[in-house]
């Protein structure tokens, strides 16, 4: 007999019709595991993640509470970060799901909307240039594209090679820096030069940079191992 209350009972709230009322979102959940945590530098309280189940969570208030976004305005990517603009805390962009165009909220992520197409999946990282917000860069495939109209429009640029993994943005030059090496551009993007030489090798896991007094500082991380009892780093022994 209690079988038979707990089938009548299931039967009755599947004949009537679910409404967004009768579902909460109760913060990061899921499953999965969770990527490309992103930062906004203009509010530190304002946070974007993806999960590897699909859906983009956004937090307000420096994690302590999230919200999922609706899977009709951004979808999850594993393959590239999100970024916010560096002095307009409303305004992130994102990859969406397995597309080839980026997407922009400017209402702190309630709703978003597509960008030009990118002409192949974005990966890595997407760098906003904290003086001219509109001009962007995103990593492409193996290869760098650069936005000068806030991503309407993109141009692949010629020289940088291998998956984005961080830029450094200063007044003299533009730095990408990927899994192959480093390289700069001194005209905002239009060319680049390599700035590879002096390392030890390649194989970039991580990049960082900072400029002050017009002296920038660049930082990058290499994989290492032991051989013959001496520390290698990208085949060069010391």
């Amino acid at each position: 007999m209690p079988r038979l209350y707990v089938l009548i009972g299931l039967a009755l709230i599947l004949a009537r019709p679910l409404s967004a009322a009768d579902w909460t979102p109760i913060g990061l959940s899921g499953g999965g595991a969770m990527f490309g945590p992103a930062i906004s530098p203009a509010d530190p309280g304002r946070l974007l993640v993806h999960c590897d189940m699909s859906g983009v969570y956004r937090s307000a208030d420096a994690g302590r509470t999230w919200t999922l976004i609706h899977a009709d305005q951004l979808q999850a990517s594993t393959q590239c970060r999100p970024a916010f603009h560096p002095h307009r805390a409303d305004v992130a962009y994102s990859p969406h799901s397995w597309s080839d165009r980026l997407r922009v909220t400017r209402d702190g992520g309630l709703t978003w909307s597509e960008l030009g197409a990118l002409g192949g999946l974005p990966v890595g990282e997407i760098g906003v240039v904290a003086g001219e917000p509109d001009r962007l860069l995103v990593g492409v495939g193996e290869a760098v594209s650069c936005s000068r109209d806030g991503g309407i429009t993109w141009q692949r640029c010629a020289g940088p090679r291998g998956r984005v993994i961080g830029y450094h943005f200063a007044a003299s030059a533009w730095w990408v820096a990927t899994g192959e090496g480093i390289w700069a551009s001194s005209d905002e993007g239009a060319t680049w030069q390599e700035r590879t030489g002096g390392l030890p090798g390649r194989g970039l896991r991580g990049f960082s940079g900072g400029t002050r007094d017009g002296r920038t500082l660049l930082y990058c991380t290499l994989p290492c191992r032991v051989e013959g009892g001496r520390l290698a780093v990208a085949g060069r022994a010391g």
